[in-house]
């Protein structure tokens, strides 16, 4: 049987969810980040951007894209504010 492997990624990032209230628009479902970091088999949340899209998948593929980069939590803001239309 051959052996799985799975990677272990120290900065995890992972969509999440909230429902945000603006006076011009009202009530909406938005999309934003949190930022783990992982070591030693603990997840510990870092930093957490709320409000960066109303698109789920946008979100979900800048999570997956900034976790298969590893990207630094240095660069976490500007790296969303870049991918913005």
């Amino acid at each position: 049987m051959p052996a799985t492997h799975q990677t272990i990624f120290q900065w995890q990032y992972q969509p999440v969810k909230t429902i945000q209230s603006h006076p011009d628009t009202g009530t909406y479902t938005a999309y934003g980040l949190a930022l783990y970091q992982c070591e030693n088999g603990l997840r510990q949340a870092i930093s957490q951007i709320n409000d960066i899209s109303v698109n789920q998948e946008f979100v979900e593929n800048l999570a997956l894209q900034f976790t298969l980069h590893q990207l630094s939590p240095v660069h976490f803001l500007d790296a969303v504010l870049d991918s913005l239309p």
